[in-house]
């Protein structure tokens, strides 16, 4: 069967779809997403990520570089 269209075609984003993220939500998201704390900063129960604070300084890169 021959496909009528490419699905894994991406469609280009509109300068309305960028938006930015202010450096208070990133640092939550650095400290609960990245580094697995609890908002208030204290170790997560529970938390099995051994590469956190890698990946937070990873993405400190990219953000104080601005990629």
């Amino acid at each position: 069967m021959i496909a009528a269209r490419n699905d894994a075609y991406e469609r280009v984003a509109r300068r309305s779809d960028v938006r930015f993220v202010t450096m208070d939500d990133y640092r939550i998201f650095r400290e609960v997403g990245l580094r697995g704390l609890t908002p208030d900063g204290t170790e997560r129960p529970g938390a099995r990520d051994r590469n956190g604070l890698r990946n937070a300084l990873f993405a400190d890169l990219l953000v104080t570089t601005g990629l």
